[in-house]
């Protein structure tokens, strides 16, 4: 459930997000007195979002994941658990608040989207059997060693092809800094690997 009218981009707000993130979530469980911490990678694709990574609770780390099902619709994109039932949905903005009904517990969440590379999600749940509080920041990893390596590739496959080809212009003794790789072709855009150490992350605790 969202509060007020649906506005914004839905299919673009959906688009940015595919791909890897990296994860931190910090929570707050008021009924165990005990606050932990969540770090980790999630991937978000055309119709799921799976996160991985471990939970730190004192001394102790245990392995954690989820995983929803997403359904793009005209204006929202629906976020469902495993067994098709409805969680929240999303629209275009970059700011929004959902809400979810679960039995007696209440999930009150605070989305924002800052731009391409990060968002936030806030979360407040309470009820009979569940009391906590979690804030989440996800962040784009940054571009692996691999896009450098393939560019220094490419500028030697050139200088060599070349120096083959009579008539053709030397290539320069200088190859362009690691900048120029965005515009080199095959190496535009963001490259993520998303089960290589990134990808993309949040909701609270499934309902149940």
């Amino acid at each position: 459930m969202n509060d007020g009218p649906a506005q914004g981009d839905t299919p673009a707000r959906h688009d940015a997000l595919m791909g890897a993130w990296r994860v931190r979530r910090t929570v707050i469980d008021f009924l165990a007195g005990t606050r932990f911490v969540f770090s980790g990678q999630a991937v978000v694709t055309a119709d799921a979002f799976e996160e991985t990574g471990d939970i730190q609770i004192g001394e102790r780390t245990l392995p954690a994941s989820r995983s929803y099902r997403l359904d793009r619709r005209t204006d929202a994109v629906a976020v469902l658990r495993a067994d098709g039932s409805a969680f929240i949905s999303l629209d275009g903005r970059a700011s929004q608040s959902v809400r979810h009904d679960c039995g007696a517990d209440l999930y009150l969440g605070r989305l924002l989207f800052r731009g391409p590379d990060e968002w936030a999600e806030a979360w407040r749940v309470k009820g009979p059997r569940k009391n906590y509080a979690s804030l989440g920041r996800f962040l784009r990893p940054p571009a692996p060693r691999c896009q450098a390596r393939n560019a220094e590739v490419y500028w030697r496959s050139v200088s060599d092809r070349k120096a083959a080809t009579p008539g053709m212009a030397a290539a320069p003794s200088k190859r362009p800094g690691p900048s120029s790789a965005n515009r080199l072709p095959g190496l535009n855009g963001r490259w993520n690997h998303p089960f290589g150490g990134c990808a993309r992350p949040a909701f609270p605790r499934p309902c149940g």
